[in-house]
């Protein structure tokens, strides 16, 4: 069937048959969600086909804006080995590559199958030509909505419900895409999406044509997962097909490209105490980097490019300002801020609305980018449907969405749209600021990188002091045996994915003989092409010394040992092999008032002897360190703690040297300790490990221990 297409289309092509392109003009914003008298039909969301699977499960707004019926339209849903997808591929990939003859013929030969229609809209207010893939209404179909009130009927609703796709061919941010797949149940989400779409003037925008209660499995009682008319839930989807057919060009073309915008909104009667924004690259990635948030100390991100009070005093009645910090909402690891010039204030960190882990279009353009890329190419947006300004100034939903104002359109949301335009310049700023913005500028040099021989004969880890860059690439490391030259081998990103996370403070690099001695030097580049100076070159063989060996690994064959009468808390601890570092190694979790210790191969130090350890303390507890003995005497490591220890008995000056929360990197020169300690050198058989912590009154902290070498 899809080869008699082709030859079909080859056919019309040679001939040069008459085209049935549909020519309009006017305003997009009109023929979207308003009246657009030289349009075919108009205000397109209200057309949307409807359904109710449970009453009340989704908030679809005030009874004005669009009771939902299940009489209002149908859905046409496709199977996972429909031909109509693989027809709609190649639809799609000659509508973004502006071949409407092509789109055009496609859509006469499937005419009353698909009932879509190539429309070219000269937008007459903006100056920009818009290409539209529509479907046409019928007319069969009438939604009364509120019955006793004749001027909120709508007629026409669409048979198959896939969707509206929008391209603007000389768009200026030919590389961003924005996406509405709940137009029914996310009420204000085509509104702003519109908005951002023409704000920004963007490459393309599809929404889907179908509630998501439409249609769904019918297995036990409904939610939102079981939804099969939901193009973010459910595989096999026109707007899928165009997601992907869009998204697949973009991919590398540019250094911050694509980038998709998919708009939700919430209503916080089931979510209550939400800033207004709440932005997300999807709940399982809390890594989020640019444009929601710059790792940097730049802050180029949209949150900093937002005025700090985006609401003004009395904008909307008698309200006070708004601060930056009191309108959006992000989910991400470590910290995240708005720097005003003259302090750094936290921004709310998102625990809910952070799109599904599984959601369709997200995990199809995911799969292309590292989860620590500094560029995000997935943008998740919930936007709250009535913001707790406009409830705690008493302003009513009457007021706020227009009621009384018919057919539902823009004029119902121009309160809405005016309190989310602060969020939309914030974007246009973001990406203007990237297009235009010069960066010179390359990384600072690496001062601090280390060596050692890993766990493995084949094994070297690496670890360095992190550096800050915007527009960060890669971390390359370049090594060599003799020497290192210009045209030493380097491992980038290509070879560990992971190098790309700006953060990094190590890795694991394989094949490399643990006999043999290596050299290796790191920097960082950028996408710009600057490249930071190389550091100093390191070699994982101490001068004059054997290869650095590993006398401690955590697995389930060792054995951890009470200490005495210390050990409380017996069971608090484990090892950890989900919170590894470095790399996979597994670590040791200690929890309770617990001291552990264990039996090693005797070891004998000399003068410059030191031993290397990485170190992680959660939270503190009165004592947190680690020690050496010889059966008879020990040397203790105090690492952090809230106790003030007696120097007689522990050595302290590397407690509270690193954060709560982040893994420090500690050398205990323990051979010329040992002899300071006791004037003489033995042979070192166990190690201690301690979390001390004897007030009964609060919880005790918690400390993480990496290899010992």
């Amino acid at each position: 069937m899809l080869l008699f297409h082709r030859i079909f289309l080859s056919i019309l092509l040679f001939c040069s048959i008459k085209a049935d392109i549909v020519y309009e003009t006017g305003n997009l914003i009109d023929f979207f969600s308003g009246e657009a008298p030289d349009s075919d039909y108009d205000n397109w969301l209200s057309h949307v086909s409807e359904g109710i699977a449970e009453d009340g499960y989704n908030d679809h707004g005030p009874p004005w804006i669009d009771i939902q019926t299940n009489d209002f339209g149908t859905y046409r849903h496709l199977e996972e080995d429909s031909p109509t997808l693989d027809y709609w591929r190649i639809i799609f990939s000659h509508f973004i590559n502006h071949d409407t003859l092509a789109v055009d013929s496609l859509l006469l030969d499937s005419i009353t199958i698909f009932n879509y229609e190539l429309v070219i809209f000269e937008d007459t207010s903006q100056n920009r030509s818009y290409h539209i893939l529509r479907e046409k209404i019928d007319s069969a179909f009438v939604d009364l909505n509120q019955i006793e009130i004749p001027e909120d009927d709508i007629v026409g609703s669409f048979k198959n419900g896939w969707g509206l796709y929008i391209i603007q061919p000389e768009a200026t941010k030919e590389q961003v895409i924005i996406q509405v797949p709940h137009p029914s149940d996310d009420f204000i989400a085509p509104y702003i999406a519109m908005d951002l779409y023409l704000e920004l003037d963007a490459f393309a925008f599809m929404i889907s044509g179908v509630s998501r209660e439409k249609l769904w499995t019918e297995v036990g009682s409904y939610s939102n997962s079981k939804s099969l008319s939901d193009p973010s839930r459910y595989q096999n989807t026109v707007f899928q097909e165009f997601h992907e057919t869009a998204v697949n060009p973009l991919l590398n073309v540019e250094k911050h490209s694509p980038i998709v915008f998919a708009i939700h909104s919430f209503d916080n009667e089931t979510h209550l105490e939400r800033n207004s924004v709440i932005i997300a690259a999807g709940s399982q990635n809390p890594k989020t980097n640019k444009p929601i948030r710059d790792i940097s100390e730049d802050h180029f991100d949209i949150i900093n490019f937002t005025q700090e009070f985006p609401i003004a005093e009395n904008q909307f009645g008698n309200n006070p300002e708004l601060h930056v910090t009191d309108y959006y909402e992000v989910y991400y690891d470590d910290e995240m801020v708005y720097a005003n010039g003259n302090e750094d204030q936290e921004i709310v960190k998102a625990t809910e609305l952070r799109g599904p882990s599984n959601g369709i279009q997200m995990v199809h353009l995911q799969q292309y980018f590292h989860e620590a890329s500094v560029y995000e190419p997935w943008i998740h947006i919930e936007l709250d449907e009535k913001p707790a300004l406009f409830d705690n100034e008493g302003i009513s939903d009457d007021f706020l969405y227009n009621a009384g104002m018919y057919p539902t359109g823009y004029q119902n949301f121009s309160i809405i749209r005016d309190y989310y335009r602060p969020f939309i310049t914030a974007v246009n700023n973001y990406l203007e600021h990237f297009a235009t913005y010069e960066d010179l500028i390359s990384p600072d040099s690496i001062e601090f990188l280390m060596a050692y021989n890993g766990g493995g004969q084949n094994l070297v880890d690496l670890l360095w002091e992190p550096i800050d860059d915007t527009n960060f690439k890669s971390y390359e490391i370049q090594y060599d045996q003799d020497s290192i030259q210009s045209d030493s081998p380097i491992l980038d990103l290509a070879i560990y994915p992971s190098l790309q996370d700006m953060r990094l403070n190590n890795q694991i690099i394989t094949g490399f003989d643990y006999n043999e001695d290596w050299l290796f030097r790191i920097r960082g580049i950028d996408y710009l092409n600057n490249a930071a100076p190389w550091s100093n070159i390191i070699s994982n063989r101490l001068p004059g010394h054997s290869p650095s060996d590993t006398i401690l690994f955590y697995n389930d064959s060792i054995i951890l040992l009470s200490y005495s009468e210390e050990d409380f808390d017996s069971n608090s601890y484990y090892i950890d092999s989900l919170n590894t570092w470095p790399g996979n190694t597994p670590t040791l979790n200690l929890f309770g008032n617990t001291w552990k210790k264990v039996a090693i191969s005797p070891f004998l130090p000399d003068t410059q002897t030191v031993f290397h350890l990485n170190a992680k303390i959660d939270s503190l507890s009165e004592i947190q360190a680690i020690g050496f003995s010889d059966g008879i005497r020990t040397i203790r490591y105090s690492l952090g703690g809230t106790e003030t220890l007696n120097i007689e008995n522990w050595i302290p000056v590397y407690q509270g040297t690193v954060a709560i929360g982040e893994w420090g990197s500690f050398e205990l020169p323990i051979g010329d300790d040992w002899v300071a300690w006791y004037d003489t050198l033995s042979y070192i058989n166990e190690i201690q490990f301690i979390n001390d912590h004897d007030d009964i009154i609060n919880e005790p902290g918690s400390i993480q221990f990496s290899m010992i070498r």
